[in-house]
């Protein structure tokens, strides 16, 4: 099946669909207005959204998905993720609630319109040459694309132990009807793959591609089930992702093999890993807050998690913990949401104590500051936190080669 993708030009019933409708509509490029671009940064650490990865459509030729962390596109004819956007990056990241964001293809070839829900603004991804716009909202230009099937519909037997997206979306291929979906069997980002199957075809006969991983496997018809994908494509090192089932909290280690970390976990509970190296690692474990207390405790490692320690902050951190870092010199960042209050930021130094900290966010007359996340990307220190006046709010990003000097990057 993979020779097939070679030589065919894709057209998406999709893409028919959505650019039939009120192409005489275009993107008022006066009223618009041009920002930076960034791409979507995931590596093992990245951990997956409440849904995980979620098809939004299938438009020309291109598979478009989405987790909170970033909108990917992926070429259904050369089976390669062509680009990525930040969706923390334009304050698009909310898939559930009140704010949650909405994709749209657009009429324009090789752009996609993103609104979060309850703003003034809408953005334009053209995504053929990367270039963002920010515009006023105009629903006239926003059409939903059809398309998506319940992924219960297409698999004869879904696997309760693997991650698969809540749909699947249909696309013709030379006459002939496929579905396409993602799945990963790790339940982490970093291993998503994509799978295609022709309409009508059982369980078996799937055609598979790692999305992120840069030794791409595919799997040819009936050769061997997806879920075996991950032992052709080890990554190199300690590849350590976070798993929880049924109250347990373990680490997976290579794809494979699995470390415990605690069996008294609340399923509802949110967890933060942070490596520095294939051995030394932090896991800041979050429980659902019952009657108005949220457990948290951190766990260390130098041993790629055959043996660690843990540390009860529950009485220590004010808030909800929304990420962790640690830099090489052993200095801990925790940002949290504390919804109104001062505390946006904790600080430890090399085995000492957790203790509020502050960063100069360069302005003044704030009401609130909210710590949104901490990562290190691209060898820098990340801190990106949300800044809200009584009239808007605004998302800035510090960022540090040591931890120490922080400097601020964008607004």
């Amino acid at each position: 099946m993979k020779k097939l993708f070679f030589s065919i030009y894709i057209f998406s019933v999709i893409a028919l669909t959505a650019c039939g409708q009120n192409t005489d509509q275009a993107i008022n490029q006066d009223t618009s207005e041009i920002i930076s671009y960034k791409a979507a940064v995931i590596d093992s650490n990245t951990l997956p959204g409440v849904d995980g990865a979620q098809i939004a459509f299938v438009f020309e030729d291109n598979l478009i998905f989405y987790d909170y962390f970033g909108l990917f596109v992926y070429d259904l004819t050369s089976l390669k993720l062509q680009t990525s956007l930040d969706l923390q990056y334009i304050g698009c990241s909310e898939i559930q609630g009140d704010s949650a964001v909405s994709f749209y293809p657009e009429p324009i070839d090789y752009r996609i319109l993103i609104h979060a829900n309850n703003t003034e603004w809408m953005y334009e991804f053209d995504f053929e040459n990367e270039v963002v716009r920010k515009m006023s909202y105009d629903e006239n230009l926003c059409h939903s694309a059809s398309g998506l099937v319940d992924i219960r519909k297409v698999l004869q037997e879904s696997d309760p132990t693997i991650f698969q997206s809540n749909h699947a979306c249909k696309f013709t291929l030379d006459g002939q009807d496929f579905y396409v979906w993602l799945e990963s069997g790790s339940g982490m980002p970093i291993d998503l793959s994509v799978h295609i199957r022709k309409t009508g075809a059982d369980d078996n006969s799937d055609s598979v591609w790692y999305v992120f991983q840069d030794s791409l496997a595919s799997l040819p018809d009936g050769d061997k089930q997806p879920k075996d994908l991950e032992s052709e494509n080890p990554l190199k090192g300690n590849s350590v992702s976070l798993l929880t089932e049924d109250g347990e909290l373990f680490v997976l280690v290579n794809g494979q093999e699995r470390r415990e970390i605690s069996d008294a976990c609340s399923p509802a509970g949110t967890s933060f890993l942070f490596m520095n190296n294939d051995e030394e690692g932090y896991l800041l474990y979050c429980s659902d807050p019952a009657g108005g207390l949220m457990e948290k405790r951190l766990f260390q490692t130098n041993d790629a998690w055959k043996n660690f320690e843990v540390q009860d902050l529950t009485s220590v951190i004010q808030g909800y913990p929304t990420g962790i870092l640690f830099t090489e010199s052993g200095i801990g960042y925790m940002t949290v949401a504390h919804r109104g209050e001062p505390i946006y930021l904790y600080r430890c130094e090399k085995n000492g104590g957790w203790l509020p900290y502050s960063v100069d966010v360069g302005e003044t007359g704030y009401s609130y500051i909210d710590g949104e996340s901490a990562d290190r990307i691209d060898g820098k220190y990340v801190l990106r936190l949300k800044v809200v006046t009584e009239e808007s709010e605004s998302y800035i990003q510090m960022e540090s080669d040591d931890g120490e000097q922080w400097e601020l990057i964008r607004e």
